[in-house]
């Protein structure tokens, strides 16, 4: 191994192992401040929320995992093509199924917060967050794939520390609606900062095929 992609290894490490050990301190503070601010009853209801969207986020069925592990071999092979189309297709299924979980998300809360404006108000979030953070992941994976560590690194600092900001000024004054618009706020910002960053454009590729062949890769090494 050359002293050069020894040095640049060792950059990436220290990038990305700084802004995540920063990213989790501030995180502390961020959580303790928002429980503290919502109260018992608001923040049961923001961590069952929660959690419905983190089973939600299931829905790529490891189609990412799939995309970071192929695409450095592709960029080794000076494949740019199947590096595009294989960024598309992933986020062409993911996207197909964020939005599956979205309306699931707004059917539950037109029919069990029909009378409940903040259970409705939480779900409606809950479903354009969950469409905006598998974007955000899918950016984090090609991120990963593609050696992008330091606009990765400054993307995480950068969402923790909008975060704290906006849970004391927010979360503060409006409560759980401010939970919500905290959330929202700071996955698009981080989603638009990462995207411009690296300059990666997706597009729309239906490739049930390339699709198949990555659901599950998290689970099965033989896909």
């Amino acid at each position: 191994m050359s002293d050069s992609l020894k040095d640049k290894i060792a950059k990436d490490t220290l990038w990305y192992t700084s802004s995540v050990y920063l990213a989790q301190i501030l995180g502390i503070f961020s959580g303790i401040a928002m429980r503290r601010f919502l109260g018992p009853e608001d923040m049961g209801l923001w961590v069952l929320l929660q959690t419905f969207m983190t089973f939600g986020l299931f829905c790529e069925m490891g189609i990412f995992t799939a995309m970071y592990c192929k695409i450095p071999i592709f960029v080794g092979q000076k494949d740019p093509d199947q590096v595009r189309q294989t960024q598309n297709a992933a986020f062409t299924f993911t996207m197909a199924g964020a939005f599956i979980v979205a309306l699931f998300f707004i059917s539950f809360g037109l029919w069990i917060g029909s009378k409940n404006v903040k259970l409705l108000s939480g779900c409606v979030a809950m479903a354009v967050l969950v469409v905006m953070t598998l974007v955000y992941n899918f950016y984090i994976s090609c991120s990963w794939a593609l050696n992008h560590f330091k606009a990765l690194a400054i993307t995480v600092v950068m969402n923790a520390v909008l975060m704290v900001l906006l849970v004391f000024l927010w979360v503060r004054s409006w409560g759980f609606y401010g939970s919500c618009a905290c959330s929202l706020t700071v996955t698009t910002v981080s989603v638009i900062v990462i995207s411009v960053s690296m300059k990666l454009r997706p597009h729309f590729l239906w490739d049930w095929k390339r699709m198949k062949a990555g659901m599950g890769y998290r689970w099965s090494p033989l896909l």
